[in-house]
């Protein structure tokens, strides 16, 4: 039962995080939080509703509780690269980047936010680079 109603939560939480209405989200996601705390994508998508608040400590310790519970999930890792950047710690942004594509090699939107930061840092060869290999497997 508790987790028939922790699925209809995160459902609901879903919604408004697509519909950018972020407070009801975490709210949302509060809830499925007091039945299921195992969940690393409930975690994730918290650091996101809290990254588009600018609330960038609660995000960057959601996206580390979403890592510790499954290590490998890359888009922890982009979007803590996401918080490092709006945040101006370049640095710590790449590190998230690379990180998520080691994990997942084709993540577009990892490499995208990594070109990004190249660009933006003035590294504009790195950022070419990676530009082309997004172009490669778009094209695939």
């Amino acid at each position: 039962m508790k987790s028939l109603l922790a699925k209809e939560y995160f459902k609901i939480a879903n919604k408004f995080l697509a519909e950018k209405q972020y407070h009801d989200a975490i709210s949302k996601y509060k809830e499925v939080l007091k039945i299921d705390t195992k969940n690393h994508i409930l975690y994730s998508n918290f650091g996101v509703a809290y990254k588009e608040l600018g609330l960038y400590d609660q995000a960057i310790d959601a996206f580390e509780k979403s890592i510790k519970l499954k290590p490998n999930f890359s888009p922890a890792y982009n979007n803590l690269g996401n918080v490092y950047t709006a945040m101006g710690k370049t640095d710590l942004a790449i590190s998230h980047y690379k990180r998520a594509i080691a994990l997942a090699p084709h993540y577009i939107d990892a490499l995208r936010n990594l070109g990004a930061v190249y660009f933006f840092t003035g590294d504009t060869e790195k950022a070419i680079a990676v530009h082309v290999k997004v172009e490669k497997l778009q094209k695939k």
